[in-house]
């Protein structure tokens, strides 16, 4: 190869990031151009290294007592350990069959998998994304951290926290209580940053004590029997995973599971629904609420 002729680069894909031992292997040794060759291939490094910045979903400052940099293991397993069970219930809850007891299928497991990407200062920072493989993200072409972020900010803006129980399903409801009690036990505060969006949720000390308050006055039961009905269609949205049906005069909402918009539904036509009924119980104000959970549908 003489000085003046170029190889290919040394990866062929868009996702494919090059190292710099295989950039800098192509260099010759001997020639004119060398040092103009290397700093065009360190340009090349800095803008993959940008993209992949870019690609990172989920930005959580943890605002800890420790100096810029540095966090105790204590309160970066509440935070990280709490962030992961909440992620995984949340995404069988999409991807899954909403089941609120029982094992968490593998695959989901898997797939919810959250990567530390990066860390930085200032307090701490936590870069986090999904699994680069990830299957069923693909085949159903859903953001599920922007799902999580949504659960976040209603979290953290909603007075009515029975409707994340509807929402998010009620494994997630009772991870997420579980969760704030640990974060408030630990005096834990933090930032979730979405970076698609740049939107931001702020969860002080206080703003944590009076979530965990508000979580612990709801409690949550299931009728796990599966309840079969015949109906009409009349809504399915799949960016919100709900749907609308009517029976017996009767109009019933709730929430499913992303499986169940492979099958090509059509507004107004009647189906067999096999069902979920919830109710979730506020000991605070002793109200009751009534919702669905669409498990399956039959043509």
């Amino acid at each position: 190869m003489n000085e003046y002729s170029f190889s290919p680069l040394p990866f062929n894909n868009k996702d494919e990031s090059p190292s710099a031992s295989e950039l800098n292997s192509e260099i010759p040794k001997d020639s004119k151009f060398k040092s103009i060759i290397k700093h065009t291939n360190n340009e090349i490094l800095n803008f993959e290294k940008k993209k992949k910045q870019k690609k990172e979903d989920l930005l959580v400052k943890v605002k800890s007592l420790q100096e810029s940099g540095r966090i105790g293991l204590r309160e970066l397993n509440v935070i990280s350990s709490g962030i992961q069970r909440v992620f995984t219930s949340m995404y069988n809850n999409l991807f899954g069959k909403g089941n609120s007891r029982g094992p968490i299928p593998k695959n989901i497991l898997e797939s919810s998998e959250l990567i530390l990407n990066n860390t930085s200062p200032g307090s701490f920072n936590m870069h986090l994304g999904l699994t680069e493989d990830n299957p069923i993200i693909e085949s159903y072409d859903y953001d599920s951290i922007n799902y999580f972020y949504d659960l976040m900010e209603d979290i953290n803006s909603q007075e009515d926290y029975t409707e994340i129980a509807d929402n998010y399903g009620i494994r997630t409801f009772n991870i997420l209580k579980n969760w704030f009690q640990d974060l408030e036990n630990e005096q834990v505060e933090f930032d979730l940053t979405y970076l698609d969006k740049g939107d931001k949720v702020s969860l002080s000390k206080n703003k944590i004590s009076s979530i965990t308050k508000t979580l612990s006055n709801i409690k949550t039961k299931e009728i796990s029997e599966s309840i079969q009905v015949d109906g009409k269609l009349l809504a399915a949205d799949y960016s919100k995973l709900s749907f609308s049906i009517s029976w017996n005069g009767k109009e019933i909402k709730g929430k499913t599971n992303a499986e169940v918009f492979n099958k090509g539904l059509t507004i107004n036509n009647t189906y067999t629904f096999k069902l979920t009924k919830k109710i979730i119980t506020n000991i605070s104000t002793n109200e009751e609420k009534e919702s669905y959970y669409l498990n399956q549908v039959i043509e």
